[in-house]
């Protein structure tokens, strides 16, 4: 199980949140904290759950990234009309991860797909589920 959060941190437009990482219980899930990017050691499904609240001019999207692609449904739209004026948004899935060759992993990062927007929390879990 992994669980990272942040805390009052600007996340720009395009850019991965960046977690401080609050535990992280086995190998089966690695985190780089330079870019945000989770990898997937050892197939099988994973629960993921992500919820923030955050304050910018205009519509504030954390996407969920899998092996690079955006999804489509695995995101939390907010709109707000400031940095003080806070919105939440939050996400929850289950994700499979497929068999694969030695060191082709999958890989999982949340990206601000909206405008800057000033990010006063944020939390992320990741736990194998079978």
């Amino acid at each position: 199980m992994y669980l990272g959060y942040l805390t009052n941190v600007s996340v720009g437009a395009s850019s991965p949140y960046i977690f401080t990482t609050k535990y992280i219980t086995n190998s089966n899930i690695s985190y780089n904290s330079t870019t945000g990017l989770f990898t997937f050691r050892t197939p099988g499904w994973y629960k993921v759950s992500f919820n923030t609240s955050a304050g910018g001019t205009g519509n504030i999207i954390p996407t969920l990234y899998k092996s690079g692609v955006a999804s489509t449904y695995e995101l939390a739209a907010m709109t707000s009309t400031g940095n003080t004026n806070l919105v939440n948004g939050a996400f929850e899935t289950i994700i499979y991860v497929a068999p694969s060759t030695p060191n082709n992993f999958a890989t999982l990062q949340v990206i601000n797909a909206g405008v800057a927007a000033l990010t006063t929390s944020a939390t992320i879990s990741i736990e194998r589920i079978g």
